[in-house]
C-alpha cells in the first residue's frame, strides 16, 4: 500500500468504522467473560455478539464530529463497569428499576470500591487507545448515508437469521413454549422475542440468560421496552386461579376477636449477618462474635442455616419477609414500587411500636414502615457531614433512649448498618488474623466483631431496664447474606490452607430467638427466611392472627410444609400486586 493510500485509509471514515467496531466487539467479549466465564467459548462466536457492534459502529458514517464516538465508548464503559460491579455484589444485572433506587446508596457509595479491580482496566484502555487514534488521525468528516443504511439492513438480516438458527438448534424456547410461560406466569417476552423470564424461579437469572445468549447491548433497549410495557400493566387486575385461592385460604385464619401481643418484642436485623462466624474460634482461637455466641447458647430457638430468600430488594426484601411473611417480587421491589400497600404484620398488635433506622430514604423506610404496622420511625440527626449514622453504637444508643417512650408491651425493630460493604469500620479490637487472609474477609470480621459489641451493649441495657420484664422475646437475625458464590470460591485456597470453618459454596443467615417464658428449646438444621414471621408470632402469642405466612412455625415439631418455595414466590407476587390485604378489616386501622 502506497503512502498516499495509507494516509487516506487512516484519515477516512472506513478506518474509524473498523476501529470503532473492534472496540465495541472487544468490550462485549470482555464483559461476557467477566460475567459468565469461559465454559462455553462457542457463545462468543455467534452472530449475536458482533451484530450489535456492527450496527453501533455504522453510526460513524452519519456523524460528522467523530469525537462523539469516543464519548460513546466511555459511556459504554460506565454502563459495563456498573453492571460488573452490581453483578459481583448481587449476582444480577442492572435494570431501569434498580437504577431508580439511587437513594439507597446514601452513605454506601464507598462500598462500590470493594468491587473495583484490575479486570475493569481493559475497558478503559480500549477507549483511551481509540481516543488517541482519533486525536492523531481524525478530523470532522462527511456523512455517508448509503453506507449507514446498507450496514443497518445487513445487521438486521443477519440477526434475524441467527435468531432462527439458534431457536432451531434448541437454544431458545419455541414460540409456543414462550407463549405458555407468558400466559401462565404473567411474564413478558421482549425484544426480538427471545428475552424470557424464568417461571417461579430467580427473575434475575432469566435476564442473565438473555444477555448470555445475546449481549449487554441487546439488554439495554430491551429493558426500556419491558419497563414501558410493565408500566402499562402494573395496575391491571390480578387474576387468582382456583388453585391460587385455595393455597391462600390455607394460610388465613379468621380470629374470633382482635388479638393482642402478650410479650415485648425486640427484633434486631443485622446487616449482612452470616452464620459461619458464630462460634468460630479457628482464627487464632479468637471469638469473632462473643455476644452472639453466648446468646445462641441460651436461646430458645437456634438455626444457623437460614436460607436467605431476598431478591433485587436485598435489605428491603429481608425486612419485608421478616415483617410480613411474604416473599419478594420477581420483577420489582415491593417496598419501593408498592410501599403504600397494606401489609400483614405483627407490629400493629402492640401498644407501641418503633423502627430504629438512621436513614428513612434507604429502602423507602419512611413510607413502608407504617405499612408494616410500626407507629414511629426513629432516626438520628444526620446533619453532620460524616457518615456517623452507619455507626451501630449510635443506632443502639438511640434505641436505648427510645425505651423511655415505650408503652408496654412494645415492639422495637432495630436495623444495623456497620456490617454493610465495604466493612469500613475502624478496627478497635485486638483481633489478629492470618497474614494471607483476604482483605474483604478481614474487614468483614472486624466489622462484625464491632457490631457484636454494640449488640452486647443493647442487650445489657435491656436486661437492666426497670420496665423490661421477663415477658420479652428477642430475635436476632440477618437481612441477607453478603458473600456471593464467586467470592466464596475466591476464599477457598485460603480456607483450605488454614483448615477454617468458612463456607466456600453457599452461606446462610442465623436465626436466634430467646424468650424466658418458653419452656422447650428447639434447634433446627435448616429453615427458610419466610419461617421467621410465623415463628415470631408464636413467641409473642399471636398465632391467632389473620395471616399465617407462607412459612411454618419452627417451634412446632409437627409442622410440615404444604407449599413449595417457588409457589410461595409466585403467590406473594400476586398478593402484593393486588394489594390483597387492603380490604382485610384487621389491617385497615393499623
Amino acid at each position: 500500500m502506497s503512502d498516499k493510500k495509507t494516509h487516506w485509509f487512516f484519515t477516512s471514515a472506513t478506518s474509524i468504522f473498523i476501529l470503532f467496531f473492534v472496540s465495541i466487539y472487544l468490550k462485549t467479549i470482555l464483559f461476557h467473560l467477566f460475567i459468565f466465564g469461559s465454559d462455553d467459548l462457542t457463545q462468543l462466536i455467534y452472530f449475536s455478539k458482533f451484530v450489535p457492534a456492527l450496527c453501533i459502529a455504522s453510526f460513524v458514517f452519519i456523524t460528522k464530529r467523530k469525537i462523539w464516538t469516543a464519548i460513546f465508548l466511555f459511556l459504554v464503559d460506565v454502563w459495563l463497569i456498573s453492571n460488573i460491579i452490581y453483578f459481583k455484589a448481587n449476582e444480577a444485572l442492572l435494570d431501569i428499576e434498580t437504577t431508580l433506587l439511587v437513594n439507597n446508596m446514601q452513605g454506601f457509595w464507598s462500598s462500590v470500591l470493594l468491587y473495583l479491580n484490575w479486570e475493569l482496566i481493559p475497558f478503559l484502555v480500549i477507549s483511551i487507545l481509540y481516543t488517541f487514534y482519533l486525536t492523531k488521525y481524525q478530523s470532522n468528516g462527511e456523512r455517508h448515508w448509503k453506507l449507514f443504511i446498507s450496514i443497518i439492513l445487513f445487521t438486521f438480516i443477519i440477526h434475524f437469521l441467527d435468531l432462527e438458527y439458534r431457536r432451531e438448534i434448541g437454544l431458545f424456547h419455541s414460540k409456543a413454549k414462550q407463549k405458555e410461560i407468558s400466559e401462565k406466569y404473567g411474564h413478558y417476552t421482549i425484544f426480538f422475542r427471545d428475552a424470557k423470564y424464568k417461571a417461579c424461579g430467580n427473575h434475575w437469572r432469566g435476564m442473565d440468560d438473555y444477555v448470555e445468549k445475546n449481549t449487554i447491548f441487546h439488554y439495554f433497549p430491551a429493558q426500556f421496552v419491558y419497563y414501558k410495557y410493565k408500566q402499562q400493566t402494573i395496575n391491571q387486575k390480578v387474576e387468582f386461579t382456583s388453585s391460587d385461592s385455595l393455597s391462600i385460604q390455607k394460610r388465613i385464619l379468621i380470629p374470633a376477636e382482635r388479638p393482642h401481643a402478650n410479650k415485648n418484642l425486640f427484633l434486631i436485623i443485622v446487616e449482612s449477618l452470616e452464620s459461619w462466624p458464630l462460634g468460630m474460634t479457628d482464627v487464632n482461637g479468637q471469638e469473632i462474635t462473643p455476644t452472639l455466641n453466648k446468646f445462641s447458647q441460651q436461646a430458645d430457638f437456634v438455626c444457623l442455616n437460614c436460607k436467605s430468600q431476598v431478591r433485587r430488594g436485598v435489605s428491603g426484601d429481608g425486612q419485608l419477609i421478616i415483617n410480613t411473611g411474604l416473599l419478594p417480587m420477581e420483577t420489582n421491589v415491593a417496598c419501593m414500587a408498592y410501599g403504600t400497600n397494606t401489609y400483614p404484620n405483627f407490629a400493629q398488635y402492640f401498644k407501641s411500636s418503633f423502627t430504629i433506622n438512621p436513614c428513612p430514604n434507604v429502602w423507602n423506610q419512611a413510607v413502608v414502615n407504617p405499612q408494616y404496622g410500626y407507629k414511629e420511625l426513629v432516626e438520628m440527626d444526620n446533619s453532620s457531614a460524616d457518615s456517623s449514622w452507619l455507626n451501630d453504637h449510635e443506632i443502639f444508643s438511640l434505641a436505648v433512649k427510645t425505651l423511655d417512650r415505650c408503652e408496654f408491651p412494645t415492639c422495637m425493630q432495630v436495623i444495623t448498618y456497620s456490617t454493610h460493604t465495604p466493612f469500613k469500620v475502624i478496627a478497635t479490637d485486638n483481633l489478629q488474623f492470618h497474614n494471607d487472609m483476604p482483605t474483604k474477609l478481614q474487614n468483614y470480621l472486624h466489622a462484625l466483631h464491632y457490631t457484636d459489641s454494640c449488640i452486647n451493649y443493647f442487650l445489657t441495657e435491656l436486661h437492666n431496664h426497670p420496665q423490661i420484664s421477663d415477658s420479652t422475646t428477642i430475635v436476632i437475625t440477618g437481612d441477607h447474606t453478603v458473600f456471593k458464590s464467586y467470592m466464596l470460591q475466591s476464599f477457598k485456597p485460603f480456607v483450605e490452607k488454614h483448615r477454617l470453618s468458612i463456607p466456600t459454596t453457599q452461606s446462610y443467615c442465623p436465626l436466634l430467638i430467646t424468650s424466658k417464658c418458653q419452656t422447650n428449646r428447639q434447634k433446627k438444621d435448616s429453615c427458610f427466611q419466610m419461617d421467621i414471621f410465623p415463628t415470631i408470632t408464636h413467641f409473642i402469642g399471636l398465632e391467632e392472627t389473620y395471616w399465617k405466612g407462607f412459612g411454618i412455625n419452627l417451634m412446632d415439631s409437627s409442622a410440615t410444609r404444604t407449599i413449595t418455595e417457588d409457589s410461595s414466590y409466585y403467590l406473594s407476587n400476586k398478593l402484593i400486586i393486588d394489594n390483597f390485604f387492603k380490604n382485610i378489616p384487621v389491617y385497615q386501622n393499623q
